[in-house]
């Protein structure tokens, strides 16, 4: 059973600034209870009256009696001795060998088997003709099936039995029914007064502090948990479970701002439990609340030991601690390393409570603004599925796709948007429906995206508002000009382009499609000119993969003037993309065309030279070296025949 129920999350949300002075003071979480499993802070048993031994000289109490206590001594194991008089005694000793069968099982936490010795019980007793007694005993009875629901966890089936014995004949029954009737309502008031009557049942307050405490953390009370675990009968406990109640302790100290104190207990549980879990766990907690200095080495060292340790739930709490420190200190690689093995973990939120939030700053400080692709695409592309489960915004794995598309991994994309919009459901949907038809497209998926393309220019067309519309129509016409229909993705971006409804990043790429299908149906002095007045200068702060598209569409235009006879033009719009273009087949062919269409000689020389020594220049930086050869071997010729001809005075 977890030892602090659903209202600790709340608590362990509670700003407590007006208590502490600081700006941010809460309890911390997870609880040490449930990262070090105890029952600490459960709820102690309760030994109802044992009502079937209350009568010495009673047949019943004598049966039972000698069947547990016989004169010889104590019984190896009193269950058997118990188990026989439930099979073959009168019926009411039956029924109350039950009743002490339950007990017995309840009290050694074997609560499944309790539950059914009382399920027993209960039925036995009613079917006892005498009224009064098999009532009391009835209650008995339904009194321990409730305890052992409520200590197996199974608190909601326990507490209409609870409510119903808060009126029970019996005065110690009623006590104790309404005690776990207040503990299970969080009535904090409630459970104190009961308390105070609880010795006449066995719930001994200062037994009971832990549970106490725990209880005015979930109605947000810091003092009053402080006052329960100061009255605490730590004798009463071993002594680990006494240190994990000092982690408690520490936890309260610091929400209430006494730093100093709560540093002073976790550093007395560490150095005395060194070595331990409830040492370790001290240690943890030291780092997780600021209250040890996080970038000194042995700290990390320490920290790190532990998050690889092999007590899981403690392992699980050191790494969550671990990643927010390594993350902090921009170390956002190994933090994420930390976080995937987290996201394996199907109980690491259990142990990190603020893992969502984590893995979301840590994704967002791997994909921050100015970090390229390449180093998106390798701290994220492995790891999306598992950070998926945990991220809690989708502006990371966005970024992500977008950056595995511009790096020309199509299938990839497509397959990280689709997980975006199945983790972040419709919500996400007007982000990604573009972003997967255009990975459709470049994934070879043409169907896919032309479908979603054509519905929203056709809402366009019909009057309604389509976000991104310009984007989509580029789209259709990248579709058009993949399908052999240059003249319809003509059609569809020349307005878009006149009218500027394509937005400034994609405006590059609409340029080269445009060239592109106008080269394709010989497109003459109209489609120059919107050209002309769509190419401009870089825009400022243009991202590089943008200016890439802007400088090949210049190169696109050039094609297209020169295709046009327009040499003078053409060739200022390929020196243009040559000085932009970065090394490659590109630059070379701009630089072999402005070579061609120089006024002088020495011009082309110089075009050429340049394009043939283009690194991985391709056919055109060849073809550059072809036409520099050429000139070489025309000149050579050239000087033959001078020579020749000067040597017809020759004797």
């Amino acid at each position: 059973m977890k030892a602090c129920g659903a209202g600790a999350l709340a608590t362990g949300l509670l700003l407590l600034a007006a208590a502490s002075g600081r700006a941010e003071a809460r309890l911390p979480e997870p609880s040490p209870y449930a990262v070090l499993p105890s029952r600490a802070a459960a709820s102690p048993a309760v030994d109802a009256p044992p009502v079937c031994r209350t009568a010495p000289g009673d047949a019943t109490f004598e049966a039972i009696r000698s069947a547990t206590a016989p004169e010889g001594g104590e019984p190896p194991d009193p269950r058997s001795a118990l188990d026989e008089l439930a099979r073959s005694g009168e019926a009411r000793v039956r029924a109350c060998a039950h009743l002490e069968l339950a007990r017995l099982e309840l009290l050694r936490g074997h609560l499944p088997e309790a539950r059914v010795q009382a399920s027993r019980a209960e039925r036995a007793f009613a079917d006892l003709a005498d009224a009064e007694p098999p009532r009391a005993l009835r209650e008995a009875a339904r009194f321990y099936r409730a305890e052992a629901l409520h200590r197996d966890g199974r608190s909601a089936e326990a507490a209409p039995l609870y409510a119903g014995l808060a009126e029970a004949r019996g005065v110690r029954i009623r006590a104790a029914a309404r005690l776990r009737r207040a503990e299970l309502a969080g009535d904090l008031e409630e459970f104190a007064r009961g308390l105070a009557r609880g010795t006449e049942f066995g719930a001994e307050p200062a037994r009971w502090g832990a549970r106490a405490a725990e209880l005015a953390l979930e109605a947000g009370d810091l003092e009053a948990a402080r006052r329960w675990l100061s009255r605490l009968d730590e004798d009463a406990l071993d002594a680990d479970t006494r240190a994990l109640v000092g982690v408690r302790r520490a936890d309260v100290l610091f929400a209430l701002g006494a730093d100093e104190e709560a540093r002073a207990v976790l550093r007395g549980i560490a150095a005395r439990h060194a070595g331990r879990p409830v040492g370790e766990l001290a240690r943890v907690r030291l780092v997780h609340t600021g209250l040890a200095p996080t970038g000194d080495r042995e700290v990390r060292r320490r920290l790190t030991r532990i998050a690889s340790g092999g007590h899981r739930s403690l392992a699980t709490y050191a790494r969550g601690v671990l990643a927010g420190r390594l993350r902090a200190a921009g170390e956002v690689d190994a933090a994420l390393e930390l976080l995937v093995k987290l996201a394996t973990d199907a109980r690491a939120a259990e142990f990190v409570p603020d893992l969502a939030a984590e893995t979301d700053a840590a994704l967002q400080a791997a994909t921050a603004a100015g970090t390229g692709c390449v180093d998106v695409t390798r701290r994220l592309a492995g790891r999306r599925s598992l950070l998926l489960r945990h991220g809690g915004v989708p502006d990371p794995f966005l970024r992500l796709g977008d950056c595995l598309l511009e790096l020309g991994f199509a299938g990839p994309a497509l397959d990280v948007y689709r997980g975006v919009t199945r983790r972040f459901g419709v919500e996400v949907v007007p982000r990604v429906s573009l972003r997967t038809a255009r990975a459709s497209f470049e994934a070879g998926r043409i169907a896919a995206a032309r479908a979603p393309a054509e519905a929203n220019l056709s809402r366009a067309l019909s009057g309604r508002e389509v976000p991104e519309l310009g984007a989509w129509t580029l789209l259709l016409a990248r579709i058009e000009l993949h399908e052999e229909r240059p003249a319809e993705a003509l059609e569809l971006l020349e307005p878009a382009l006149v009218a500027g409804s394509v937005d400034a990043a994609r405006e590059p790429e609409a340029v080269r499609v445009f060239a592109l299908a106008a080269l394709r149906v010989g497109a003459g002095s109209e489609a120059r000119a919107t050209l002309r007045s769509v190419l401009s200068e870089a825009p400022a702060g243009e991202a590089p993969a943008r200016a890439r598209l802007r400088h090949e569409a210049l190169l696109h235009a050039a094609d297209l003037h020169r295709a046009a006879g327009d040499r003078s033009r053409a060739r200022s719009l390929y020196g243009r993309a040559a000085a932009l273009l970065d090394a490659g087949p590109l630059r070379a062919r701009a630089l072999y065309w402005n070579g061609e269409l120089a006024a002088e000689p020495d011009d082309a020389r110089e075009a050429w030279r340049a394009s043939a020594a283009e690194p991985e220049g391709g056919p055109w930086a060849r073809l550059a070296a072809d036409e520099l050869e050429a000139i070489g071997l025309r000149e050579a010729i050239g000087v033959g025949r001078r020579e020749l001809r000067g040597g017809g005075d020759r004797p």
